[in-house]
């Protein structure tokens, strides 16, 4: 009989142990991973309907049509920025918007033609997802994994950044870029 009843509470012990380490990191990583899917899931519904919208774009939009067009990396004139604009067709050159992400638009442009802007809208997206994924790592690398999890959770609440992956400019890629080059201080 006391054979029995330590077997009870053996079982009861393991039951209120403390999630293994292991179970812990999976538990957050694919708590993470649902915050992740649901605010990009939430920002497609949000964008996808308005994607041929032009006014998505900006100075990456403008110089990236441009150079598709073969006129060089240069504003077009009625699109020059902080000056008054000029419609006589000519081209601008400019150093305003980084070359890195607008080749990558210009690329997108060729390569989908009339439907670009939802190819560029959905590279976007998979740039948020990227952010959201790599904001939890680094919490997770500088913390823990709750940390990640709050870390994306509190992104995910502020209401305007994923929208920033609506418009074709450099925000989202830079996000990228920016949580890339923490991650790589925290390896080195």
């Amino acid at each position: 009989m006391l054979h029995g009843s330590n077997m009870v509470d053996r079982s009861l012990i393991e039951t209120l142990k403390p999630i293994s380490s292991k179970k812990k990191y999976t538990l957050c990583r694919l708590t993470a991973i649902l915050i992740s899917i649901v605010a990009v899931g939430r920002t497609c519904f949000e964008v996808l309907p308005d994607w041929r919208n032009p006014n998505r774009g900006f100075e990456a939009y403008w110089i990236a049509k441009v150079l598709v067009a073969g006129n060089g990396y240069s504003f077009p004139s009625e699109n020059r920025w902080l000056f008054d604009p000029v419609y006589n067709g000519s081209f601008h050159p400019t150093a305003w918007a980084d070359p890195f992400y607008t080749f990558i638009l210009a690329g997108i442009i060729r390569l989908f033609c009339n439907y670009h802007q939802l190819a560029a809208l959905i590279f976007n997206l998979i740039l948020l997802l990227t952010i959201f994924l790599l904001t939890y790592h680094l919490g997770e690398c500088l913390i823990s994994a709750s940390a990640g999890v709050l870390s994306v959770l509190s992104l995910a609440l502020i209401r305007d950044f994923p929208l920033t992956a609506g418009f074709m400019n450099n925000t989202v890629l830079a996000s990228v870029m920016v949580l890339l080059s923490a991650l790589g201080l925290m390896k080195f």
